[in-house]
């Protein structure tokens, strides 16, 4: 039986019939077009999740032309050896990953998140799980080091879950037994807030993990807050996002050791910047590339929210001084 990738690429055309197409072969996990923006100096916006319905119109045939589009480039999905279109999936989302879930090779759900103890606790949905092994679409999880009570990514926990030996090699023992016990494809590991003097002991973790889970049959994925250079920036905000949140992913090393890797390919703009665009056509070429350089090809996974935001004037006072910084 065929699985989701292989009925996809057999509906594709053939690899000439695309313009400026390359053997690079990223693969999509979802794919939207947002803005943050319009707003004034008194302004601060706040990200809704929503999903807006269709292809993107632009950023397909921008892939295309940069040559990164797995599920029209690449013969690994034929072969099924990576992901073809990621659903990274909530319970509100089910019925529209029933709809189309012929599209959809890999499902990526949140119900799993890891406190600084290494204690990972959530639950899959039964009714996701029988759909998607019913159509044979693969089961990748996310585990995430947020604090649901805030809704915030909590450094302290990564902190000790990379630091503590006895707290890592918990969390790793618990995903190894959540792909046991769910049949699943691997986990993925979305570990955010993550600082940069943690770089070495993510990597440390990355390893120890990707060997358990290798050990017994499973798979491997990272995902990685976005980045285009390893300059901390202009301002003190792009100071802060590299110590806090980009710099503590040692690309080269994840991937090499990890089965995949995602981009947090969102986010150009948010309530600290001025306004613009989730994820402007420019800037997502410019990530790409800096994660190419570092990330085989057939690796890399971009990872593109369905979601806006929505601005509300004066509700969080004035905007911090390097929001006046154009990126």
């Amino acid at each position: 039986m065929q699985n989701n990738a292989q009925r996809i690429q057999n509906q594709l055309p053939a690899a000439g019939e695309f313009r400026g197409r390359s053997s690079v072969p990223l693969h999509v996990v979802e794919q939207s077009s947002t803005f943050c923006g319009p707003h004034t100096e008194s302004e601060r916006c706040t990200e809704r999740n929503s999903f807006m319905k269709g292809p993107c119109d632009e950023l397909c045939p921008f892939l295309q032309d940069i040559g990164v589009l797995h599920i029209l480039s690449s013969a690994d999905v034929a072969r099924a050896t990576a992901p073809g279109i990621s659903f990274a999936y909530r319970p509100s989302a089910f019925e529209t990953f029933k709809k189309n879930i012929d599209y959809v090779s890999v499902v990526s759900p949140e119900p799993f998140i890891v406190d600084a103890s290494g204690l990972i606790y959530g639950e899959l949905e039964p009714r996701l799980l029988k759909l998607a092994k019913e159509h044979n679409v693969r089961i990748m999880p996310q585990i995430k080091n947020i604090d649901v009570t805030q809704g915030l990514f909590r450094k302290e926990w990564v902190h000790a879950i990379l630091n503590d030996s006895k707290a890592g090699e918990r969390a790793i023992r618990s995903m190894v037994d959540l792909c046991k016990r769910y049949g699943l494809w691997g986990m993925q590991i979305d570990f955010e807030n993550i600082q940069i003097d943690d770089r070495d002991a993510m990597t440390s973790f990355v390893r120890r993990a990707t060997n358990a889970l290798h050990d017994e049959g499973f798979k491997l994925s990272v995902a990685a807050v976005h980045r285009s250079e390893e300059y901390a920036g202009a301002n003190t905000y792009t100071q802060w996002m590299m110590k806090e949140w980009r710099g503590g992913y040692d690309l080269k090393a994840i991937g090499e050791i990890a089965d995949f890797v995602k981009i947090m390919s969102y986010g150009q703009h948010t309530r600290r910047t001025t306004p613009g665009p989730s994820q402007g056509l420019p800037w997502l070429e410019q990530v790409i590339r800096y994660f190419l350089l570092f990330v085989p090809p057939q690796k890399l996974s971009l990872a593109s929210p369905w979601r806006g935001s929505v601005l509300h004037r004066g509700r969080y006072g004035p905007l911090l001084p390097e929001c006046q910084v154009v990126e």
